[in-house]
């Protein structure tokens, strides 16, 4: 579920790890947008998983995005999917959260992607927890589902932008991902009819939960996602998600 190091070391004043070797990744939405619905909801809550052992050590990671949660396909069609979180370079085990990178490399935000990012990643006066971690990692399942971004932008500095002014909203899932249908026919046309209508409705509740623009609003900790998410795996109800869908979609 997270990705390993085999050994860390310096070398001349340069520190560095020996990560596992890992074979197999492909393109998370190339495999995501084949996927079926219960498969969906399982590569989603191996993402959860991990990052549920992320904050288990207190740290947070700060750059989750699809292209840090590997998706590693099976030797066999057989052999479901596993998923791993990498690329650790941000992550933070201490209370300072201000530290720079090269990923951006503007003066007033910080380290991170915007596209994934959560609104107050940019505030400066606000300590980043494992909430933050929970929004991007819902922002990159909206993107494994839909294939479309939730901080939108043509360049980092619109997206931006657009991100500290907290007003835009994404398209509902049920109404933007193609794979979202039953025989041919969107699902939302389906709402009250059986566990297929059912099960998206409730990860749309879950990955709205993990999105709200206000934090407090959101799941306090992965073991919440990794709950709701084995809820609705199994035909039930998401008992924590208890977001309003219109506050976070139009």
């Amino acid at each position: 579920l997270v990705y390993s190091a085999v050994s860390c070391k310096n070398i001349e004043g340069r520190d560095f790890s020996i990560m596992e070797y890992v074979k197999n990744i492909v393109s998370p939405y190339s495999v995501c947008k084949n996927l079926t619905q219960e498969e969906h909801i399982k590569i989603i809550m191996k993402a959860a998983l991990g990052l549920r052992m992320i904050a288990d050590i207190g740290a947070v990671h700060r750059d989750i995005k699809p292209d840090n949660v590997f998706v590693i396909r099976g030797d066999s069609k057989h052999v479901e999917p596993e998923v791993k979180i990498a690329d650790f370079g941000l992550l933070d085990l201490t209370e300072r959260r201000n530290m720079q990178s090269d990923s951006i490399t503007a003066q007033d935000v910080r380290p991170g992607t915007p596209r994934f990012a959560s609104p107050e990643h940019y505030d400066f006066g606000c300590k980043l927890d494992i909430r933050a971690d929970i929004y991007s990692l819902g922002l990159t399942a909206y993107y494994w589902i839909t294939g479309e971004h939730v901080n939108s932008g043509e360049d980092n500095a619109e997206v931006l932008e657009n991100l500290k002014k907290r007003t835009a909203k994404p398209k509902r899932i049920i109404e933007v991902s193609n794979q979202v249908r039953y025989r041919g026919t969107p699902v939302y046309h389906f709402r009250e009819r059986g566990t297929l209508a059912f099960r998206y409705q409730e990860l749309e509740k879950v990955i709205a939960k993990m999105i709200h623009r206000d934090r407090d609003s959101r799941y306090k900790d992965p073991h919440e996602v990794v709950h709701d998410l084995d809820n609705v795996l199994v035909g039930k109800r998401a008992e924590i998600a208890d977001v309003d869908i219109y506050e976070v979609f139009r």
